[in-house]
This record gives C-alpha cells, structure tokens and sequence, in this order.
C-alpha cells in the first residue's frame, strides 16, 4: 500500500477515519500498557513494598484473620510513591490469600533521613472486616478492629 492510497481522498470519509483513528487509538493504549507495567515492575522491587511483604507474612494479626499467608501481591491499582532524595511517602495495598481467607492490607510509609518507617497499616478482609494494625516494629503489631 502506497501513502498516496492510504490518505486517499476520494474514499468514504469513514473509511479514511477509520484507517486513521483505529492505529493511532491502538498504539495508544500500548504505550499506556507499556508504561503502567514498568511503573508497576519498579514499584513492586521497591524498599517500601519489600518491607511491607515482610510485615503481611510475619504479623500475628493478620494471621489471626486471614490464616498463614500464602500469597502476597502488590494491588497495582492504588499505587502512590513520591520520595526524592532521603525523604518520601508511599502508599499502597497488597492483596493477601491465607489459609483461612483472603483479604487487602493497605499501607502508608513515610522516608525520613533515608529510612522508611510505617505511618499506617488497615487490614480489610474479604467478608469487609476492617481492622488498623499498629505499625510497632516490622513482623510485630497489635490491633484495633473497626467496627462491629
């Protein structure tokens, strides 16, 4: 196909739309896929979402709920990550399946002096339970449910 046929004008108005709308919508979405999996692929290696896995499959309370943890995922669709050089935040979730349920550990960090601490850590689990952990030392917190 030769470029003078491509934007030939005497073809039907939408036909010529079409042959124009549909790749350039196409190569859109690639590049928006594209770029979602490598802000996702980053912050899944990051310091904050490392320490928050270590937190899910070592917290008494967690287990309590959702059973030993057998699978911890970082949620890529509630990702904030702001730092730049020794100080920032990130909040994010990770979906955890235990033994005895599933359910969704929300976190919010903060990066003082190059050190990230745990602001904030809320368990919801599957049936809607919501329960704030005390973000103590990593691997160690107690509770407060939430409601009934």
């Amino acid at each position: 196909m030769s470029l003078r046929s491509f934007y030939d004008l005497e073809q039907p108005p939408l036909r010529l739309l079409v042959k124009l709308v549909v790749p350039l919508f196409a190569l859109s979405v690639i590049g928006v896929l594209a770029t979602w999996g490598l802000i996702y692929g980053i912050a899944k290696r990051s310091e904050p979402v490392k320490l928050a896995e270590s937190y899910v499959r070592s917290n008494v309370t967690i287990e309590k709920y959702l059973g030993k943890p057998r699978e911890v995922s970082l949620w890529p669709v509630e990702l904030s990550f702001n730092y730049e050089g020794t100080a920032g935040r990130a909040s994010f979730g990770l979906s955890v399946t235990g033994e005895k349920a599933t359910g969704m550990v929300y976190f919010r960090f903060t990066r003082e002096v190059g050190i990230w601490r745990i602001d904030r850590v809320n368990l919801v689990t599957d049936s809607g339970r919501q329960v704030r952990l005390l973000p103590a030392a990593l691997g160690h917190s107690e509770s407060r449910p939430e409601g009934p």
